[in-house]
């Protein structure tokens, strides 16, 4: 017969695994129109760099970027060209292309761990842009964040759902965001969308020259 010890020891052995099964049939559910992993154990760092494209910005007049909830950079670079490096976990894809002068980013698959033990993963888009891009950037996530340089030719659109967003200076534009946080620079022509009445105005949003600014 077991002893007191060892009875819940099983006790706690089952919960644990009561509650992995329980883990793994939610994931199932919210993706179950997704591609997904699920893997038992992680440890440490397991970031990868997934991709890297380079175009030329005479291709681009559009760059659209779909996000979960990693980070989206948008980064100065070093000559003319528009650079696209993709991090996540091993397993994970991002479909990167560009279609009819659009560039797109749009991630297909997760990558769950039931365990983790000091996991450390890097979900980050990182795009290197010349500062007088003039075409479109769309940027749609949902608990990941945005930030930008100074932008002020493009015309920029941001829907998030409970990520910040941090932006440089930009003069045309949409934010939107239910109950993240928005940070601008010089606003000339930006409207902001703030969609959420627990949040005081100076934690949401802090920008100067807004053409229009909405709570709901």
């Amino acid at each position: 017969m077991w002893n007191k010890a060892g009875k819940i020891t099983a006790i706690i052995l089952l919960i644990i695994v009561a509650m992995m099964l329980l883990s793994a049939m939610v994931i199932a559910i919210v993706n179950k129109d997704k591609n997904f992993k699920i893997v038992l154990f992680g440890i440490g760092n397991r970031t990868k760099m997934l991709s890297q494209n380079e175009y030329s910005i005479s291709e681009i007049s559009k760059i659209e970027i779909n996000e979960n909830s990693g980070k989206v950079r948008l980064i100065e670079g070093e000559s003319d060209k528009v650079k696209v490096t993709v991090y996540g976990l091993e397993d994970e894809i991002y479909n990167v292309n560009v279609t009819g002068n659009k560039l797109q980013v749009q991630k297909e698959s997760n990558t769950f761990y039931l365990i983790s033990l000091f996991c450390f993963v890097r979900q980050e888009v990182e795009i290197q842009i010349p500062k007088n891009y003039q075409g479109d950037i769309a940027i749609k996530l949902a608990s990941g964040a945005v930030e930008m340089i100074d932008l002020e030719q493009a015309n920029v659109q941001i829907e998030s759902h409970s990520g910040s967003v941090r932006c440089g200076n930009m003069n045309n534009g949409k934010i939107q965001t239910t109950s993240g946080s928005v940070t601008i620079g010089n606003a000339n022509e930006i409207s902001v969308e703030v969609h959420s009445r627990k949040y005081s105005m100076w934690k949401c949003l802090k920008a100067v020259g807004l053409k229009q600014l909405l709570v709901v």
